[in-house]
């Protein structure tokens, strides 16, 4: 797998969006409707969709605080309509607390199924099907303010540089996608192509898949969640329990010819990040 999954994404000044914004907080595209005199039909089929959503990340599976959770993405979000930017897939940029031994946080996918249910399912965005995402990517960082930030973009970005990485995993599984019920032997298979023990800390994971038919937006339950369960000999933990919470950043691509396996596999460590 090449060291690129991206570009670095650089979120771009407020003023290059909302001319008249100084700031991300007045700057969310739900509150300046394409034709305005301050972005131009234009300006909203070329530029990135991007939206800042306040308020406490959670994740899938959460009751009530999911519900209110994904009120909230839908209230900064605007409806889908004819005139989206161009973009193939998702990033989400959360933005989270410090995690403690009683409050461990959330795994990156678990906080990204939230997101997808309110971004595609509930206002219509990659033609309300989860289905038509080419690839998904996700970070997660401690700040002072907690939410997340969300961009539609044409090509997934690069969440960590080369030099700041220590690979630990990098090859392709030759066989079919694992699932729940074969999960043991990715495992296995995993546990004999480790590079190298993982550093403690921060974990970028980044997964190419040969079929372009997988549903990418089955976050939770999908295949996506077993090719992360099943990185337990790496990330820690064992069958059922892997340490996923360790995940920081993630990028999850389809569609991608020449891996000599149905899913090429990269695990790095960031603790130099």
């Amino acid at each position: 797998m090449s060291d690129d999954p991206g570009r670095i994404y650089s979120w771009p000044t407020p003023e290059a969006v909302c001319p008249h914004s100084l700031s991300w907080d007045s700057c969310i595209y739900s509150r300046c409707e394409p034709g305005t005199a301050t972005r131009t039909d234009a300006t909203w089929r070329t530029q990135p969709a991007q939206w800042i959503v306040t308020g406490r990340p959670v994740g899938y599976s959460s009751g009530d605080a999911e519900r209110e959770w994904k009120d909230l993405i839908r209230a900064a979000v605007p409806l889908a309509g004819t005139a989206q930017p161009a973009g193939s897939g998702l990033f989400a940029d959360f933005s989270i607390q410090q995690p403690s031994p009683r409050a461990t946080g959330f795994a990156i996918d678990n906080l990204l199924d939230p997101v997808l249910s309110a971004v595609i399912n509930g206002q219509g965005w990659f033609g309300g099907h989860r289905p038509n995402l080419s690839w998904v990517a996700a970070q997660k960082r401690v700040q002072a303010e907690p939410g997340v930030r969300l961009a539609v973009l044409p090509n997934p970005p690069r969440l960590w540089q080369g030099s700041d990485a220590d690979v630990a995993f990098d090859s392709a599984y030759p066989d079919d996608l694992p699932t729940a019920g074969s999960i043991d032997e990715y495992a296995v298979w995993v546990d004999r192509h480790m590079l190298r023990p993982l550093p403690k800390g921060a974990v970028g994971v980044a997964i190419e898949m040969a079929d372009a038919e997988v549903n990418l937006g089955d976050i939770a339950g999908g295949v996506i969640k077993v090719l992360i369960d099943g990185l337990w000999p790496i990330l820690g933990g064992h069958r059922g329990v892997p340490h996923d919470r360790r995940i920081t950043s993630m990028v999850v691509r389809k569609g991608i010819s020449g891996l000599n396996g149905t899913a090429a596999i990269k695990v790095v460590g960031l603790a130099r990040q």
